[in-house]
């Protein structure tokens, strides 16, 4: 049997980037929109950018949401 899965979004997108904003790691973002704690790393590391001279990404909603339609318009096409 297949896995069901939905995409993040836009809302789940912006709790995350408040919740980091103010400090919060994977596993206490996670339990706020109900999602597993890799499905927060996931989302950070493919939509987030390392600032410059850091290792973490940075995120921000914008341009999280920005890649996530591009990379599903390819997919598209």
């Amino acid at each position: 049997m297949r896995k069901r899965y939905t995409h993040v979004t836009q809302e789940e997108r912006c709790w995350i980037e408040t919740l980091r904003a103010a400090g919060w790691g994977a596993d206490r973002i996670a339990g706020q929109p109900g999602r597993k704690r890799a499905t927060i790393y996931r989302e950070v590391g493919r939509n987030g950018r390392p600032a410059e001279g850091e290792r973490a990404a940075s995120y921000s909603l914008g341009s999280a949401q920005e890649r996530a339609e591009r990379r599903r318009a390819g997919r598209a096409s």
